[in-house]
């Protein structure tokens, strides 16, 4: 009996190997979770860097507007013919068009887009003809989508109804044109002699328009060596890149353009380099009141892209890749466009397809359209152009029959997305003729790589503020 309880209390406490199975994927489970959620971190870390960043550059290029000197429209480049009866097309200053291409003459209805870096990209391109009557992209006109869609019989384009674009337009240099006009005195000021020759230089948009302050490193193989700034060279006394006479990327070129500063050479820094991922334009958009309170203040728009296309390519969308500018209908107001809210957004034909409506939470996009405004009862209504940041989007688009009345009930891609901005659909933009609200041919325009868009109401130099 004494040796039965020895026994019993000196056994040891132990578990099982079932229990130690148990307990090691109890633990793996719990790691898996932490480990899934980090790629979700990293994505919300880079998505905060970037709005911080969008917020500083928005905040800069408001200021920056000013320094330039972009309230003087007299900068601004517009691309259009010599005169009402002339075929020739070139730079000339900044008219006021309405929505048939004519000139209205008031600039208290005049929308436009300042992009200076995509006009000097496409200037050997920009088209000949009549706003209205383009079916294919147009670089003078924001946004460039074309202005008729193929869903006549057999793909013949056609006009559904009038498409509100603003003016995109190229800057003159300011120096260039006081230089010009003191040449060309009593010309008109700015004169039109040679005002090709007086746009702003590829540098000097650069330095305006695109964002320098994102350095870029070079990272060594070696781990345990820190990066060091990636410099912008130029050549050294012996006029070739590297070390002279050396091969020193062992490519079979001597003093090539890979070898620039090469240790050891006489390559000379002059600059860091940047990435230049971010960049912005600007729209101008009138604010409208009522009829008989029109006023001349206007809403500046800021808008800071991420990750820009260089080459500024006109594309249309595909099965593969969206469009770098889509336009898209707004079928459905869901909330009556107040505060933007619920919308739908569909396809422009039953031939776009469903990358026209490719869009992400925290996305922008411009809704436009005609108000009942009018400088006269014989002129274009006024557009309205207003931007909206995506707070949800459904998943996918999916196929619905197209409430568009051009459009038949024919098929097409449609998406339903939540907005968040001013009111849409507000009464002092319908005039005398509030039966004929501008949702009724609203459309909406997606640009890839929008991340931010800062607004300021600012009046322009030919406005009251400056001339009274």
């Amino acid at each position: 009996m004494k040796t039965s309880t020895v026994l019993r209390r000196n056994a040891r406490a132990g578990i099982t190997v079932i229990e130690v199975i148990f307990a090691i994927g109890i633990v793996t489970i719990g790691l898996l979770g932490v480990i899934a959620l980090l790629p979700l971190a990293a994505r919300q870390i880079q998505k905060g860097l970037t709005t911080d960043r969008a917020a500083m550059i928005g905040v800069s290029a408001v200021d920056q507007f000013d320094m330039a000197g972009l309230r003087r429209q007299t900068l601004w480049a517009q691309w259009r013919r010599l005169n009402g009866a002339s075929a020739v097309f070139e730079y000339l200053p900044f008219v006021p068009i309405d929505a048939s291409g004519a000139p209205n003459g008031d600039w208290r209805f005049a929308s436009v887009c300042i992009d200076p870096r995509f006009m000097s990209v496409h200037q050997a391109d920009l088209p000949v003809g009549a706003p209205q009557l383009i079916a294919t992209p147009r670089g003078d006109v924001f946004p460039y989508y074309p202005h008729v869609y193929p869903n006549g019989a057999g793909g013949t384009p056609t006009l559904p109804f009038p498409t509100p674009r603003m003016s995109r337009v190229h800057l003159f240099d300011r120096g260039k044109l006081e230089s010009a006009a003191a040449q060309f005195a009593p010309a008109p000021s700015p004169p039109r002699i040679g005002l090709q020759n007086k746009l702003m230089s590829q540098a000097h948009i650069a330095h305006w328009f695109q964002i320098d302050d994102d350095l870029s490193f070079l990272v060594p193989d070696d781990e345990t060596l820190p990066p060091t700034p990636h410099m912008v060279f130029n050549m050294g006394p012996d006029n070739g890149w590297g070390v002279q006479g050396v091969d020193d990327d062992l490519n079979g070129l001597v003093d090539d353009l890979g070898e620039m500063g090469w240790a050891g050479s006489d390559d000379i820094p002059t600059r860091r380099q940047y990435k230049g991922e971010f960049s912005w334009m600007a729209t101008l958009t009138p604010k409208l009141e009522r009829t008989n309170r029109t006023r001349d203040e206007f809403i500046l728009s800021i808008i800071v892209l991420r990750g820009r296309d260089p080459l500024m390519e006109m594309s249309v969308s595909s099965e593969d890749n969206p469009g770098n500018e889509r336009v898209v209908n707004v079928s459905n107001l869901y909330s009556n466009g107040i505060g933007g809210g619920d919308v739908r957004l569909e396809a422009v034909d039953p031939t776009r397809p469903a990358r026209d409506l490719q869009l992400r939470n925290g996305d922008w996009i411009m809704l436009q359209g005609f108000s009942n405004i009018r400088i006269n009862a014989a002129s274009a209504p006024c557009p309205v152009f207003r931007w909206y940041r995506v707070t949800a989007a459904d998943t996918d688009p999916v196929l619905v029959n197209s409430n568009m009345p051009y459009n038949a009930n024919n098929p097409v891609w449609a998406r339903d997305v939540s907005l968040e901005g001013p009111d849409w659909t507000r009464p002092e933009w319908q005039g005398n003729n509030p039966a004929s609200p501008p949702a009724a041919i609203t459309q909406a325009t997606i640009v890839t790589g929008v991340v931010a868009v800062y607004e300021k109401t600012i009046r322009l130099e030919s406005t009251s503020l400056w001339s009274n």
